[in-house]
């Protein structure tokens, strides 16, 4: 990997990390258990993967239940659930 590709990485990783402390910081949750049953499903579906036809890639299954959170949950719970689910996505070993 060129060190363009590297410094480009940090510096995303960089960003959405300060995103997240910063939105982290103004938590609030109505209903924790329903946010904790959602997180769990969420997890449990980033290491499902699902092949479209004509596409010679995958989709994650969590993208549809990220998008719901979108709409059912605050920033900081959002965020923390596609976060978690991008790290098991890609630490799940994947079929090349």
């Amino acid at each position: 990997m060129t060190l363009k590709a590297r410094i480009y990485i940090w510096i995303i990783v960089a960003i959405g990390a300060s995103v997240l402390i910063t939105q982290l910081s103004q938590w609030r949750s109505e209903n924790m258990v329903r946010y904790l049953i959602f997180l769990v499903l969420t997890v449990a579906a980033s290491s499902l993967k699902i092949s479209l036809p004509a596409v010679t890639g995958t989709m994650s299954a969590s993208f549809l239940l990220i998008l719901f959170g979108v709409m059912e949950f605050s920033l900081p719970e959002t965020l923390l659930v596609g976060a978690l689910a991008s790290v098991i996505q890609c630490l799940c070993s994947t079929r090349r």
